[in-house]
């Protein structure tokens, strides 16, 4: 189980599940995580404490509502990182005939914004669903219940992917082009730059 890191741990105290001490935990927030020359990423786009709410419908009929949240940094497989959590909820009356109560998360290693652990739950209707991947860095492997395959050091998932995106410089016509591991399928996600737009939220 994930091991809940906070900003004022100090000492020598040891993590329980790790059984490093808190601070070493916490100083690998500013050195690089992986045994590969680390990537220099600032993020300043989000952090721990982030909930977006957003509502699901067509036009102005109501069907759901979702959240998207950034949990406390966590120990995590020797490394520490935001559990990311994206749940969809249908209201009650969708419900009473096409129920939706879906699910996922993603352990995304703070310094690097590489993902160590996705779950996808999904319930749709009469649709269910459950997919587990562990990701290791190290090995460059992904891990399901029943298979193995080998991925980049820096592969992303559905929900990681987003949250990364989001931490780049981005540049109109500039395209982006980045390694996600999805459905059992490794494929090169482009990411199209076609305008800045200044929003209300």
């Amino acid at each position: 189980h994930p091991q809940v890191l906070h900003a004022a741990d100090k000492g020598d105290s040891n993590d329980p599940d790790s059984g490093r001490p808190v601070n070493e935990l916490a100083e690998s927030l500013l050195t690089g995580t992986g045994p590969w020359p680390p990537r220099p990423l600032v993020n300043w786009s989000f952090g721990a404490g982030e909930s977006l709410t957003y509502s699901i419908g067509w036009e102005k009929v109501s069907a759901g509502t979702g959240t998207m949240t950034v949990g406390m940094p966590v120990d995590t497989f020797g490394r520490v990182c935001f559990p990311i959590v994206s749940t969809v909820t249908s209201t009650a009356f969708v419900s009473t005939f096409y129920k939706v109560d879906d699910r996922v998360e993603t352990i995304m290693d703070v310094r690097e914004l590489y993902p160590l652990y996705f779950e996808k739950r999904l319930h749709e209707g009469s649709f269910r669903s459950t997919r587990r991947i562990k990701f290791d860095p190290v090995a460059g492997m992904a891990y399901t219940p029943s298979d193995t395959f080998p991925v980049p050091h820096y592969v992303l998932d559905d929900l990681s992917l987003l949250y990364h995106v989001r931490s780049m410089e981005l540049t109109v016509g500039k395209d982006v082009e980045l390694d996600i591991y999805s459905g059992k399928k490794l494929y090169r996600l482009v990411v199209k730059i076609v305008r800045k737009e200044r929003i209300k939220v």
